[in-house]
């Protein structure tokens, strides 16, 4: 995503004597809490202190979050178990995602395919 609603953000909804909504100290920033920064919505935007945007974002202490769509499925977008032995995870922005190792695989042997 882009800056730009981001910016927006930042532009109407001054932070100057507002307080964390998760601990209560001075807010430093702003956490839009569907991840949408381009949803500007009042009930979208919550104030935080740098520490508990990290901690809602998954950017401390433990593991990182895994996105909850990621956590749902079952199985991937071809239709292939989420085993132990067919998932692979990464970090994102913060977030541990899940990708399936057998669409992996073939997607390497058709970039292989092209190149050769």
């Amino acid at each position: 995503m882009g800056t730009a609603g981001h910016s927006w953000a930042q532009r109407h909804y001054p932070l100057e004597g507002v307080a964390c909504v998760d601990c209560g100290v001075a807010a430093r920033e702003r956490h839009h809490v569907d991840g949408n920064s381009f949803n500007n919505a009042p009930e979208n935007v919550a104030f935080l202190c740098t520490s508990c945007h990290r901690k809602r974002d998954g950017r401390v202490g433990g593991l990182p979050q895994v996105w909850e769509q990621d956590r749902a499925r079952a199985h991937c977008a071809r239709g292939h178990e989420y085993t132990p032995a067919n998932t692979y995870w990464f970090l994102q922005r913060g977030y541990a995602l899940r990708r399936c190792r057998a669409c992996n695989s073939q997607k390497q042997r058709e970039y292989r395919a092209r190149k050769a």
